[in-house]
């Protein structure tokens, strides 16, 4: 017997900062079932939310982003209309759904932080790890990425301040697809948004708003368009006013200078021929001067009709400058389809974290594997039934095992009673004294905060503590299945024979405790990992007969001990009870010795108290012994009583 290492238990609080103990608290109060795989991707039906298989210890700020995931897609089992979202993207496509989607965020995570203020913290500590890493879309791939990304942060902005950096990162974003047109923009959404978005109630409503913020989006394109059309025939009107007042403006100065030729006609005299030969040097430079005013005229004709090219271009182009009018932007961005996914995408992240650390690529987690598959209702483990109507043979996943009583009563009939002596045994291990509130008396020991009631002639000076005894520990038992455990002995002695009667004499004496228990057995040749023997909530007939009902089951192809730890771990902690004890009952050859120590180690560290029960001739002890988890070896059934007799002491405290 190796020396037993101890562990510092837990509080409350610590355990369930495990990402698989908060889901099973999130399952508990939201009534959702969650799937764990690693082969799953993360997604929800409304009823089941399924994510995949994440090692068991997250750093401290994946635990938040995970935590804030949970919280988010809880939120839209229970807040959002599913039916409705998935009718609505069928009918007006992915651009209206992602709209849709960060409308919806909005409203869903207002109203689950409602519900829960550990939510909201979780996600004000989320968004702001999401701003530090850059865990969203900014609205840098399109325009119309960047006005659903604008109207998820503006609206975020407004209830919670660690949304501000995000929505400034989708500013810019914005600004750079809109230019000149982004304010104008930003102020009618700003309009819409802040005046409808507080009577949004449901995922309909935000449908609604939806569908009129792309109604603006339809008019605002085409409002550019409309006046320019308008404003053409006005241009024309004002060019034709303007030819007609300068036509009239020249005849009036022609009719000017002939009425001058005539006043001055009288006047020609002797200086007729000189003014004449003057006049033909004139004539000649104003020959030559017209020439010049021909050619200046034909360049500056075509230079105009240059101009008139480019205020043609800088209509259709935004002021020559190539940049794109709004109604343009607009036109494309409405025909663009958006990438699927939400603004505040935590579950890409999730998706991309589990796929690193199942390849060993995540500098993080190296060395780490990811946890078995399983999964959590939302039914609490201490009120888990089995037998009763509406039942399936189906407990989170595990196969409920078959009730066999003959082959029971059969293996009990070979017992004796050293359960009972065993059980007395074990009592003062599994139960501990708590001490009642100290009640003043009229006997007792005399109370000195009490004593003061002897000058007022009341005898109620003494004091008396009532000790009562309560059962302090919820016991989990895991048995080995596997193949291996029906190879016999030279005695003909099969370890699962062994096993399976060693689980009658702990099933008898935990019943005689009144310890609340579970059993799970491992390895079964149905080929899945698990099968439920008897849950918290199930009796001790029905424990006995399905323990008897394990023989139709046993002989699986592997000993996966470490998931079946894990698996067993993850539901006691759960359970109420001050104390926890799992018994894991096999011959100690796992087929990965690195998965089991792991495991077990970690349930330790949660404050289970885990005890190996090696049973069979032939056993294997060397990786129990050098990890240092407390075990006991029986070579069959009719051992076991006399070591735990010997050794509970040492393996239970």
């Amino acid at each position: 017997m190796n020396a037993v290492v101890k562990h510092r238990p837990r509080s409350a609080k610590e355990q369930q900062d495990g990402w698989a103990s908060f889901l099973r608290v999130l399952a508990r109060n939201s009534k959702l079932k969650f799937r764990i795989g690693k082969n799953v991707g993360p997604s929800t039906d409304g009823k089941t939310i399924n994510l995949p298989a994440l090692p068991a210890n997250l750093t401290p700020e994946d635990l938040v982003l995970f935590k804030r995931f949970g919280y988010h897609e809880v939120g839209h089992c229970m807040h959002s209309d599913i039916e409705h979202f998935m009718a609505f993207s069928k009918e007006h496509g992915r651009n209206a759904q992602f709209m849709l989607n960060a409308l919806d965020d909005v409203f869903m995570e207002e109203a689950q932080a409602r519900f829960s203020k550990v939510a909201e913290r979780t996600f004000r500590e989320g968004i702001a790890l999401m701003v530090e890493r850059k865990i969203f879309r900014d609205g840098s791939a399109s325009p119309f990425e960047a006005i659903c990304c604008y109207v998820r942060t503006a609206l975020g902005a407004r209830k919670w301040p660690e949304f501000v950096g995000m929505r400034d990162i989708v500013k810019e974003n914005f600004d750079k697809h809109f230019g000149e047109h982004a304010d104008d923009l930003r102020a009618t959404l700003d309009e819409i948004l802040f005046r409808e978005f507080p009577n949004v109630r449901s995922t309909k409503d935000a449908g609604m708003l939806t569908l009129r913020i792309l109604a603006m989006l339809k008019q605002q394109s085409q409002q550019q368009e409309e006046p320019k059309d308008k404003e053409e025939p006005e241009e024309d009107q004002d060019q034709s006013k303007d030819d007609s007042e300068d036509s009239e403006s020249d005849s009036d100065s022609s009719e000017g200078d002939d009425e001058s030729e005539s006043d001055e006609g009288g006047d020609a005299g002797d200086e007729e021929q000189s003014e004449g030969d003057s006049d033909d040097d004139s004539n000649e430079g104003s020959g030559e001067s017209d020439d010049q005013d021909g050619d200046d005229s034909q360049t500056g004709s075509g230079s105009g009709s240059n101009g008139d090219e480019d205020a043609d271009g800088e209509e259709g182009d935004d002021a020559g400058n190539g940049k794109p009018s709004l109604a343009q932007i607009l036109s494309e961005a409405l025909e663009e389809e958006v990438e699927e996914g939400e603004v505040c995408d935590v579950r890409k992240y999730i998706e991309q974290l589990a796929e690193d650390v199942r390849y060993g690529d995540h500098p993080d987690y190296q060395g780490e594997m990811p946890v078995p598959d399983f999964e959590i209702d939302g039914e609490p483990v201490s009120q888990q039934s089995t037998r009763g109507a509406g039942k399936t043979d189906l407990v989170e996943g595990m196969l409920v095992c078959p009730i066999d009583k003959e082959i029971s009563n059969e293996v009990s009939k070979g017992m004796d009673r050293k359960f009972q002596v065993l059980a007395t045994k074990l009592q003062c291990l599994l139960m501990c004294q708590d001490e009642a509130d100290v009640q003043v008396t009229r006997r007792g020991r005399i109370g000195e905060s009490n004593l003061y009631r002897f000058a007022l002639g009341d005898t109620r000076f003494f004091e008396q503590v009532d000790e009562v005894e309560r059962v302090a520990a919820a016991v989990s038992i895991v048995a080995d299945l596997s193949g291996s455990t029906c190879t016999a002995d030279a005695n003909g002695v099969t370890a699962f024979s062994s096993i399976q009667k060693s689980l009658m004499i702990m099933e008898k004496m935990l019943d005689q405790l009144g310890n609340p228990r579970e059993i799970i057995g491992f390895a079964p040749c149905t080929g899945q990992l698990s099968t439920v023997v008897r849950t918290f909530g199930d009796d001790h007939l029905t424990a006995m007969g399905r323990i008897g009902g394990l023989s139709h089951v046993v002989g699986g192809g592997h000993t996966p001990i470490g998931e079946a730890v894990f698996s067993a771990t993850n539901r006691i902690l759960s359970h109420q009870a001050q104390r926890k004890v799992m018994f894991v009952m096999t011959d100690g050859a796992p087929s990965n010795v690195d998965l089991a120590v792991e495991h077990t180690q970690a349930a330790q560290a949660a404050g289970v108290t885990v005890v190996y029960l090696l049973i069979g001739s032939a056993v294997r002890s060397d990786w129990l012994h050098d990890a240092g988890i407390p075990f006991a070896h029986a070579v069959n059934a009719d051992e076991l009583c006399p070591v735990l007799l010997e050794q509970a002491q040492a393996l239970l405290m």
